[in-house]
C-alpha cells in the first residue's frame, strides 16, 4: 500500500523489497518503486519489452 514492494522472480534467483519511511499515495507500485526495479532488472541483463515486462 502506498508504493511499498516486494517479488521474487524465480528465473534470476532474486527476491526484492522496498519499503519506505512515509507512504505514498495510491495502493499500486508508484514511479519511484518501479524505476528501482527496472534498475535491478537492467543491471542483471534483461531488456524492456513492453511497458514493464522484461526479457532476458
Amino acid at each position: 500500500m502506498g508504493g511499498s514492494l516486494r517479488f521474487a522472480d524465480p528465473v534470476p534467483r532474486l527476491s526484492f523489497g522496498y519499503s519506505m519511511n512515509l507512504r505514498g499515495a495510491g495502493l499500486g507500485v508508484n514511479e519511484r518503486g518501479q524505476a528501482l526495479v527496472n534498475a535491478v532488472y537492467r543491471t542483471l541483463g534483461y531488456r524492456q519489452a513492453y511497458g514493464d515486462l522484461w526479457y532476458l
